[in-house]
């Protein structure tokens, strides 16, 4: 089975007293919410990845804080591997790619994200988050 690397972004911003977290529908199960992601392009840093595909999903920028871990799949015939990466996000941002988008705060966001392991890289993104 290939295997293929991906990167993702998990884009915080604080608004009044809130910190929101970012959540996207993926493209083809809209059922399901999830952190922007996609594949690595040929000569591209995980993390220029994980930037490129928080703009090209969601229309959102920031900068880069650092990585919160990692996630391994099953997506078809490839065994995928996705590093995410914290991004101190900039804007609102609006929906691209016939996604749904939404801010929410960490307690919301966990529940709306569809994947457990998901919601691990949430809370530790949530910490590193805090002391930024």
């Amino acid at each position: 089975m290939p295997r293929v690397q991906q990167a993702g972004a998990i884009a915080a911003r604080v608004r009044g007293d809130d910190t929101e977290f970012l959540l996207v529908t993926a493209r083809k199960q809209p059922d399901e919410w999830i952190f922007p992601k996609g594949h690595i392009e040929r000569g591209e840093t995980p993390e220029d990845a994980a930037l490129r595909e928080l703009e090209e999903e969601a229309n959102v920028r920031g900068r880069l804080v650092g990585k919160v871990g990692a996630s391994r799949f099953r997506s078809k015939r490839e065994a995928v591997e996705c590093s995410y990466f914290l991004i101190h996000a900039r804007g609102d941002g609006r929906p691209c790619e016939g996604r749904k988008l939404r801010w929410l705060p960490l307690p919301r966001a966990r529940k709306q994200l569809s994947f457990e392991n998901a919601r691990e890289l949430l809370d530790r993104a949530a910490r590193m988050f805090s002391k930024v």
